[in-house]
């Protein structure tokens, strides 16, 4: 005959031996789930879907590595129950642009107006040069606007390290240019029509076709009111 005590101590056998099977249960799975959450994770674009690992199991902490440069980013990670990550991830979290494969901290800074290195520094180690404007496009900068060019390391648009354009409206006058006969100082050089072959013209006042011997001018080409005559005995009167 049972006495209350015994039933009482009988049902808290059940409820220990209960509890003890359920607990060797989810032990038993605990490590199968970590593995098909963590396989999962490969897919993973957002936190939402990283996987979740028990504190204790933590082996590592893997960084989402967008642009497989082999640096992750800071704000998107999973705890691995490994010393290794899945493919997509990484061990550091330096990246400061992980959608640029180029920017990380192994990069090399170049003259580009970005931090290609991550230190939190542009264009480190580049001289800041002046640029001059380039209106008419022929490579020649103006020099009117020497004193206040654009102050940047990277090449502005419209813009060019050179200042010794003296007409950046007129793509054909520049220092590159050659001279020709045209009453215009095509080679900035500030001389007008240099260095071409010069002939002797005599001015005809008197516009009858023939010039002054004595009256000479040497030009590349004949000026207004000059002939290439030099017959007139008078000048001064057409007649």
């Amino acid at each position: 005959m049972s006495s209350p005590l015994n039933d009482f101590l009988k049902i808290v056998v059940i409820l220990f031996l209960t509890i003890m099977s359920y607990n060797s249960l989810a032990i038993g799975n605990t490590d199968e789930s970590i593995l098909i959450e963590t396989e999962a994770v490969g897919s993973a674009e957002s936190d939402d879907s990283l996987p979740f690992v028990l504190e204790d199991q933590v082996q590592v902490v893997c960084y989402r590595d967008f642009d497989s440069d082999g640096y992750g980013r800071p704000t998107q990670s999973y705890n691995s129950p490994t010393t290794s990550c899945v493919g997509g991830f990484v061990t550091n979290n330096l990246d400061c642009n992980d959608l640029n494969g180029a920017i990380n901290p192994g990069a090399a800074e170049v003259c580009d107006d970005l931090d290609n290195n991550c230190n939190l520094s542009i264009d480190e180690g580049f001289s800041t040069v002046f640029y001059h404007l380039d209106s008419d496009g022929d490579g020649f900068g103006d020099q009117a606007v020497a004193i206040d060019g654009l102050q940047s390391c990277p090449v502005p648009a419209g813009f060019v390290l050179d200042d010794t354009d003296c007409n950046d409206g007129d793509a054909a006058i520049n220092p590159g240019q050659l001279e020709l006969c045209n009453g215009i100082d095509d080679d900035c050089d500030l001389v007008l029509d240099n260095g071409l072959p010069l002939t002797d013209f005599y001015w005809d006042f008197d516009g009858d076709g023939f010039g002054d011997l004595t009256q000479v001018v040497q030009a590349c080409a004949a000026p207004v009111g000059a002939s290439t005559n030099a017959t007139d005995c008078d000048d001064n009167d057409a007649n």
